[in-house]
């Protein structure tokens, strides 16, 4: 069970604890059999945190452990392009179903999943708003909102965001 994929040992966790296996809502991680060597140097960010937050030495005494969630695999439904049914809403990384890792992904793919998709997504949801005409009433409530935000504004905007920024933030 030691080199299991999470979901199993995450599983098997919960089958303990739901039989009444568990000890107060945990199962006990004992690594002790590691000995001392492997523990701190193969693992002393955990080894820390025992220490840190339970007052247990994994290398004298096994840490209660339970399951916990770490990542959430998606909810709203999207494709290949993190188009949603939606017309115009995209969606990507953690926040996207796009089902390609079926119920179970494997460590270290989110972040590649963010990449890949969220390129994917950007480049197709920025085809769609540049492809897609603005309809009057929108274009006359951005121009609103440009008014009533230059008139908020308590200094002159320039025309380029960057000009003139240095003396508006001494003053």
């Amino acid at each position: 069970m030691e080199l299991a994929a999470r979901d199993v040992t995450s599983r098997a966790e919960a089958t303990e604890i739901a039989e009444g296996r568990g000890i107060e809502g945990n199962v006990l991680l004992d690594l002790r059999h590691l000995g001392p060597d492997v523990i701190l140097k193969k693992l002393p960010q955990i080894h820390e945190m025992a220490l840190d937050y339970l007052g247990i030495d994994m290398v004298k005494d096994p840490v209660p452990v339970r399951p916990g969630m770490h990542y959430q695999m998606g909810g709203i439904k999207t494709d290949v392009e993190g188009a949603t049914p939606v017309p115009g809403l995209y969606a990507a990384g953690e926040v996207a179903c796009v089902s390609v890792h079926g119920g179970n992904r494997l460590g270290a793919n989110s972040l590649l999943d963010t990449i890949v998709f969220g390129r994917r997504s950007g480049k197709v949801a920025a085809a769609y708003a540049k492809n897609t005409p603005q309809a009057p009433a929108v274009r006359r409530s951005c121009e609103a909102s440009k008014n009533d935000y230059a008139n908020c504004w308590p200094v002159r905007i320039p025309a380029k965001p960057t000009q003139g920024c240095a003396s508006n933030w001494q003053r």
